[in-house]
């Protein structure tokens, strides 16, 4: 699913300090219902001041989904792109890209594919298409998300990243 997500394996772990970081940071609701945000500083590492110089309209922020919970399908406003590092994921919990079974025609069949996470490992996604979020669980899922705003294109990201893991 080139297209529409890839994990990005052979990148190095996310540090320790950031990870302590995310799990211990006071969330707030943004977005209705399930959507909660709080403050990082991954702003100030070598990575992300490499991709602000290359991409200028970058930001990170954690994102934390409570138990039990659901962020339905939606495509995100204001970006075509992130890089999402988890670093708190459930068994169960997952993201989801979908595919409608046949374009032509307007049906409520989709083929459902589920973006591949590892733990503190960085996976791009296109997140101009259509996406959700599931947490059956009685855990919280954390992860942190490096967001490229404006007119960048998640091909122009995806291509630089495999250049640069090479």
């Amino acid at each position: 699913m080139v297209n529409k997500f890839f994990c990005l394996r052979n990148f190095p772990d996310l540090d320790s300090k950031y990870i302590e970081e995310g799990l211990n940071g006071k969330y707030n609701q943004n977005f209705k219902p399930h959507v909660f945000r709080s403050w990082c500083t991954y702003d100030e590492s070598d990575f992300a001041k490499e991709l602000k110089f290359k991409f200028v309209n970058v930001r990170s922020t954690w994102l934390m989904n409570p138990p039990w919970t659901l962020y339905d399908w939606h495509t995100d406003v204001g970006r075509s792109c992130s890089i999402n590092i988890p670093i708190k994921m459930p068994d169960r919990a997952a993201a989801y890209v979908k595919d409608q079974l046949v374009p032509e025609i307007k049906t409520k069949y989709f083929k459902l594919t589920e973006v591949e996470y590892i733990l503190n490992k960085p996976t791009i996604l296109n997140v101009s298409q259509e996406h959700c979020v599931v947490n059956p669980t009685n855990e919280t899922r954390i992860i942190l998300s490096i967001s490229f705003e404006g007119d960048v294109k998640y091909e122009d990201i995806l291509n630089y990243l495999r250049l640069r893991s090479d």
